[in-house]
């Protein structure tokens, strides 16, 4: 809510991205130059008066253009894909962001205000800067057509480089210089793929060409937003590039923006010699990262080496999400030929790669370029003038206090109640029989005795029923996940669950959240390289480009990637596998041995289940597929799907409050479920009954299906 009054004869404003409310204060030059006081909406330096927060530790400015700009805008003419649709003031990124996720305009990735086009699965935003840059704009008469025939519709800015707007390192893609320079006062700016150009350049672009990388017929300038067209220059077929040079005999195409790529390249932060376009007339393999190139290529005359356009600026030193050292950029491997970490195929000693910084200590990490630099939302670029020092935010991040001596006993931060304290315990084969093995770790929710440890140590509340398995406890507040480059944060809601992104289950417990990512403590401890007997008899590891079906449940493997076995080329585990605990109770199946979980994947192993095959789950009163994984009770030859065995929702936990239901009366309800050997209960709204997990409030004797809304 936002709302704007005066208090004892100061202005002040409650802003909805801010918990405080701010006063209408004069911020002096001192606290500029401390740097102290940035504008929170758009970034720049805040000098004069504005709205700040009066909590100190706060920090928080605004603009009163950014105070007061609207929370919501009209369509305007750079999004023509939704014209009835408003763009919604937003604060930084939401979850599932695209990792090249930034301003139309502008290109830039900053986490200030913008506004966003509301229609689903829409990324197109513009910063705050530029949108209300652009609100001047709408409603004047700035369109162009290059091409009646087609309609071309460009729109004609001034510049923003007086506005101090515009960053310079946005380029022309025609001429390639920055489109904020001294000599240009307009740019025009393509209404369908958001490209710029400078006027000058735009007044001589030419609808026909001869170019040297295609001399036997012109190339003519087309339009197509429809078709994804390939590039024969940047090797791409790009949904967002609509603009081609194009020949219709030969069915060739070149985007517009490579059409004429810069003829010297110079760089000394990526290389120390300066790199020449050469025009070929055949294909080559680049130096650097060792696949093909066609017709475009750039030279080292110093070091004789070629390499693509895209190559010339690859940065000397990364810092990968799969390993813990910084990896740099070699044009030869100077030792015997290796497999790359990532995708396990052999890395070409002739050729460039990546390699672990600290292979004097052993490390022999190497991986393909692509591999290493293909997705961004994967790696970071550290300054080669820069030591590497890791992450500060990871100092101190261990999630528990020891209480007494050797961690027997500890506090932990999500188990923070007065004086909860948490001890150390062991489930040997008599405390196997007690209760609590049969409870769930308030971390990943799999049993106590479901632990992969041996024996299984945990840590239980001296005064209420919450357990954690060491390992869970053990885990830090902050972890980079291989999964991806953002630092994730450990959290626990509650009086709620989360969905995790990954294994696509629901949860009670701990997760770990970096803003463009959810994950459960199960996929967290799970590893991106699996040593070959634990679930295949070759290693698997994880392919984020990896589809189809996968081998354990069949199902088709979703958007976040599978494992995947390189030997066996049609061999995939998703996440929601290959987390499936190794034991489990389950008294419909057997009263009193655990079921293990019986992996296998192999030709052989198939043929010889198909062979014994005669069994039915013992839930559901189906069959098993022989090729899918099952849970089975080695004692009484007993066997049953992981689906039925654990249920719909095994991992939320019963008696826990959730804050969004409510009885007939009022009071908050809870999870819970069917007890063993218990006709289900029926819920009130719709009357069915409830097999599995449903809400219950106990004074009421009140409850509703999951489904039910």
């Amino acid at each position: 809510m936002q709302w704007e009054k005066e208090i004892e004869g100061v202005l002040h404003l409650k802003h909805k991205f801010h918990e405080h409310a701010l006063a209408w204060v004069d911020i002096n030059q001192s606290e500029e130059k401390a740097g102290g006081a940035y504008c929170k909406g758009c970034g720049q330096v805040v000098s004069g008066p504005c709205f700040s927060c009066a909590n100190s530790n706060c920090n928080y400015h605004l603009h009163q253009k950014c105070a007061r700009a609207p929370s919501e805008i009209d369509h305007h003419p750079l999004h023509l894909e939704h014209p009835r649709i408003s763009f919604a003031l937003r604060e930084g990124t939401r979850h599932g962001y695209p990792p090249d996720y930034a301003c139309a305009l502008c290109k830039e990735k900053s986490n200030v205000f913008f506004y966003e086009c509301r229609y689903y699965n829409c990324y197109f935003c513009l910063d705050i800067n530029c949108a209300l840059y652009l609100l001047n704009k709408v409603g004047e008469n700035f369109y162009h057509s290059k091409d009646e025939t087609h309609q071309l519709a460009f729109i004609l800015f001034e510049n923003h480089h007086k506005d101090n707007k515009l960053n310079k390192t946005v380029s022309c893609y025609w001429c390639h210089e920055p489109l904020a320079d001294s000599d240009s006062t307009y740019i025009y700016v393509s209404a369908e793929c958001k490209f710029q150009l400078h006027k000058r350049c735009f007044d001589k672009l030419p609808t026909q060409i001869d170019h040297p990388c295609h001399r036997i017929h012109p190339l003519i300038l087309e339009f197509d937003n429809k078709n994804r067209r390939f590039c024969k220059l940047c090797q791409k077929g790009d949904a967002m590039h609509f603009f081609y040079y194009h020949c219709s005999p030969c069915n060739f195409d070149i985007h517009l923006q490579c059409i004429w790529p810069r003829h010297v390249i110079e760089d000394k932060k990526h290389y120390e010699h300066p790199f020449t376009l050469l025009w070929r007339q055949d294909s080559f393999t680049c130096d650097a990262c060792g696949t093909n190139g066609d017709f475009a290529s750039y030279v080292c005359c110093t070091c004789h080496i070629y390499v693509h356009e895209k190559c010339v600026l690859l940065p000397r030193t990364i810092k990968i999400s799969r390993h813990d050292h910084p990896l740099s950029h070699k044009y030869l491997l100077n030792t015997k030929q290796l497999d790359c970490q990532v995708c396990f195929d052999p890395v070409k000693t002739e050729f460039g790669h990546y390699h672990c910084l600290e292979a004097a200590d052993n490390c022999s990490y190497v991986a393909h370029v692509e591999c290493a630099t293909g997705d961004p939302s994967l790696y970071d670029v550290i300054d080669h003038d820069e030591n590497y020092v890791g992450d500060e935010d990871m100092k101190d991040c261990s999630s528990f206090r020891v209480i007494d001596g050797d961690a027997t006993k500890i506090r932990h931060f999500l188990h923070d109640e007065d004086e909860h304290d948490l001890v150390l315990l062991v489930l040997d084969d008599q405390m196997k029989q007690h209760e609590d093995s049969h409870r769930c770790c308030d971390g990943c929710m799999v049993s106590i005795s479901g632990s992969s440890a041996d024996p299984p140590f945990y840590y239980s509340c001296l005064k209420c029923d919450f357990l954690l398995h060491k390992g869970c406890a053990e885990l830090p507040k902050k972890k980079h996940h291989w999964y991806h480059r953002f630092l994730a944060t450990l959290q626990s809601d509650k009086d709620d669950f989360f969905w995790c992104q990954l294994c696509d289950h629901q949860y009670t417990g701990f997760y770990y959240d970096n803003t463009n990512l959810q994950f459960c403590l199960r996929c967290a401890k799970t590893p991106n390289i699996i040593k070959s007997g634990q679930v295949h008899k070759h290693k698997v590891f994880f392919d984020h480009k990896c589809r189809g079906r996968c081998n354990a449940c069949g199902r088709n493997i979703g958007p976040y990637g599978a494992f995947r076995c390189k030997d066996c080329s049609s061999f995939k585990l998703d996440f929601a596998c290959i987390t499936l605990p190794p034991t489990v109770e389950n008294k419909t199946v057997c009263d009193q041995h655990s079921l293990q979980l019986i992996t296998y994947g192999t030709e052989e192993e198939e043929e010889e289940e198909e062979e014994a095959y005669c069994d039915i789950c013992e839930i559901c009163e189906r069959k098993r597929d022989p090729k899918h994984w099952y849970y089975k009770c080695a004692t009484c030859d007993t066997s049953a799907h992981p689906n039925c065995v654990l249920g719909q929702h095994p991992f939320i936990k019963t008696a826990t409050r959730y804050r969004w239901r409510y009885c007939r009366n009022g009071h908050e309800m809870r999870f819970a479920r069917k007890k063993i050997y218990e006709y289900p209960p029926q819920c009130f709204r719709c009357g069915k009954h409830c097999p599995d997990l449903f809400f219950e409030c106990a004074p009421c004797n009140y409850i509703i299906h999951w489904e039910c809304p």
